[in-house]
């Protein structure tokens, strides 16, 4: 076997490792209420757009070759652990990039969500797919890459941040094109993306959610009443005109009871409700009216309001992180009244084994990678690649602030995995640099000692 070959091989085994271990951990895939309302969506084409319309036309077929969720796991845990090894070969041999990806996909904070059908998990896949090609030379992978991308577009809303400095720094339609012209293209082809993965949305939306309404302005509404100037009944009341408000009298000493800045599910369903679920364009109508009186009365009030959510997201060391590891499965053949079942045997025990590794060290805190991307920003400003990773990690996280209603380890999923991957590139790159230094001053201290023994 020649040299090449063996290279090769030993490159696929090495990622065939790193695949095995999430096949051992996750197959056929652990499942969320989340997952389970997609794969409805999916097989009944009537696709929501609570979660991602995209997701759901993807799940449809899948279906076609496979029922559940195995082909799913499949395609984002082949397009994560491909798109890494792609964007470390640039920096790694063959095999050592082999290694470092399968050790990403199996490092517990990423395994974790990546071992679940989430939008998060295929979002992560498509975007490392991109990178990698966009970072190729040639013009057509580059082409190539804005499809993955415009999908990843697609299965969140706030993908279109993240991909905003990956195409603005990295995309070039020519290599002989002026700075600005090539910033210019590349937001023309930024916008080009968001619009298609939002237009395919709508045309897939069968039946309209109205998440914010529901998950959002509610939710904000009462954080601000949390530590905004008193209210009176009479005035909230006038305010919440037309809203579907349950409470009618004590209105701010409840909601300021009741405030969680971790849930907002409370808000609108249970005996403590303080909101029906709007189901008339007239009370979504009221709820976005009394939600933009209220911040703009209140803008300090709205702002320490998404400061506590946020600093939620990034886990507050008082507070365990929230839902670090779904090990759940999909209840294929009862669906609607039992849809998940508990993992057993050896998947329950290494799920067991990632929630000690979440409760008891600091690998799951957000905080620990948001504060590290930070500060690699300075090492990485002349490094064109690692900037555009670890600025579309911060922006993406950075939306969290005004947009995540709840603090779910796995919004955070994307900065986590960049800030992992930039490390990488950055320590290789250093430490090349520095055994380029040492090489460079034992070749100076040889020609010194030749020149002095000639002398001699």
């Amino acid at each position: 076997m020649g040299a090449v070959a063996n290279i090769r091989l030993q490159t696929a085994l090495l990622l065939a490792i790193g695949f095995t271990g999430l096949l051992i951990y996750a197959f056929p895939g652990f499942m969320s209420m989340d997952s389970v309302a997609q794969l409805g969506d999916a097989r009944s084409h009537q696709y929501s757009d609570w979660h991602p319309p995209m997701m759901a036309a993807i799940w449809t077929v899948m279906e076609l070759f496979v029922k559940g969720p195995a082909l799913m796991l499949l395609v984002q845990g082949t397009l994560f652990l491909l798109g890494t090894f792609g964007i470390l070969r640039r920096v790694l041999s063959e095999r050592k990039a082999a290694m470092i990806a399968s050790s990403i996909l199996l490092f517990p904070p990423v395994l974790a969500p990546m071992a679940v059908i989430w939008k998060d998990s295929q979002m992560a896949g498509f975007l490392l797919t991109g990178i990698a090609l966009l970072l190729d030379e040639r013009r057509s992978r580059q082409l190539i890459a804005l499809l993955p991308f415009t999908i990843a577009a697609a299965l969140r809303d706030n993908a279109a941040v993240a991909i905003l400095p990956l195409i603005v720094l990295l995309f070039r339609w020519r290599g002989d094109q002026r700075h600005l012209v090539r910033i210019a293209i590349a937001l023309a082809v930024w916008i080009v993306c968001v619009a298609t993965a939002a237009g395919t949305n709508k045309l897939l939306t069968k039946r309209p959610s109205y998440a914010w309404y529901v998950s959002m302005g509610p939710p904000d509404i009462i954080g601000i009443l949390k530590q905004s100037r008193t209210y009176s009944d009479a005035d909230l009341i006038k305010i919440l005109d037309g809203t579907p408000l349950v409470k009618k009298d004590n209105i701010q000493p409840h909601a300021r009871t009741y405030y969680n800045p971790y849930s907002w599910w409370n808000y609108m369903a249970g005996p403590l409700r303080i909101f029906d679920w709007p189901v008339t364009g007239e009370q979504r109508a009221a709820i976005k009216r009394a939600w933009w009186q209220m911040v703009r009365e209140n803008p300090d009030a709205y702002f320490f309001h998404r400061l506590r959510v946020f600093r939620g997201v990034l886990g507050k060391p008082d507070r365990p992180v929230f839902d670090p590891v779904w090990h759940a499965h999909g209840n294929l053949p009862d669906l609607s009244s039992q849809p998940l079942v508990e993992s057993t045997g050896h998947q329950f025990a290494i799920s067991q084994k990632l929630l000690w590794v979440a409760e008891h060290t600091p690998l799951f805190r957000v905080s620990v990678y948001f504060f590290s991307a930070l500060a690699l920003l300075w090492l990485a400003r002349r490094q064109r690649d690692v900037l555009a990773l670890l600025l579309s990690g911060l922006l993406y996280e950075l939306t969290l602030f005004l947009f995540a209603p709840s603090p779910d380890f796995r919004y955070s999923h994307w900065l986590v995995t960049v800030t992992i991957i930039s490390a990488v590139i950055l320590f290789v790159r250093r430490l090349r640099a520095n055994q380029i230094d040492v090489a460079e001053v034992a070749a100076r201290r040889a020609r010194h000692d030749r020149v002095g023994a000639g002398c001699a």
